[in-house]
């Protein structure tokens, strides 16, 4: 069991390529929505660079950061019509892609589940350790304060890639571990039933919780 802490920082995720045109960009006032709130989630814009707590309906754009508390959950809806949730105690900034056409997420740390709509192009993950491809998928990415990045595919195909240049797919059912100066693990089958039940708070937007309800178990791996 691990408790993370969310000024560990260190680590990071980028999520990139979620394909907005120029057109959808232009045609709405922000890449993002928060859609859904649960207990402590604050927000940092580039207007307002403090920490504040961020509620329902509010906008997100290029630089912008949200972050969520313990037992706390934010739900973030994207102009493409993809849709993140990031769990307890996470940190993650709105970013863009060189080409300034597709937004770009960078998970610092913690949990993020993301549904990608199919056919809006292709998504990268970077981490520290590794790149992950995927299109029109939907997957869980975590990553903790030591740069241990775990990639699981839950539908689609994720292909990633390790500094080193190894590369794997994780088809649905399948995890991978990134580690800092180890070879990449094979990707192995993982207990469905499990990770329902220990990853449920953000794999379920419905489930509410008390303040340290709920605490990191990656025992389903």
């Amino acid at each position: 069991m691990k408790n993370i802490s969310i000024s560990l920082i260190s680590a990071f995720v980028i999520i990139s390529s979620m394909a907005l045109t120029d057109n959808v960009a232009q045609s709405s006032s922000n890449r993002a929505v928060i859609q859904q709130v649960h207990n402590k989630v604050q927000a940092r814009t580039v207007s307002e660079p403090v920490w504040k707590n961020a509620g329902v309906a509010k906008g997100l754009d290029q630089g912008d950061s949200i972050r969520t508390g313990s037992s706390s959950r934010v739900e973030v809806k994207y102009s493409d019509g993809t849709i993140t949730r990031l769990g307890s105690n996470s940190v993650m900034k709105i970013t863009h892609t060189k080409d300034s056409k597709r937004t770009g997420l960078k998970l610092l740390i913690g949990k993020l589940w993301l549904k990608v709509t199919k056919g809006q192009g292709l998504l990268q993950i970077v981490t520290p350790t590794a790149l992950a491809s995927v299109l029109g998928t939907e997957l869980l990415v975590t990553n903790d304060d030591k740069d241990v990045s775990h990639v699981t595919t839950l539908d689609g195909l994720v292909e990633v890639t390790s500094n080193s240049g190894e590369k794997v797919l994780v088809h649905p059912g399948e995890w991978v571990e990134i580690a800092p100066g180890k070879p990449m693990e094979k990707p192995t089958p993982f207990d469905w039933a499990s990770l329902k039940k220990n990853e449920r708070f953000i794999l379920d937007s419905t489930i509410l919780a008390d303040k340290d309800d709920f605490k990191d178990e990656n025992n389903w791996k």
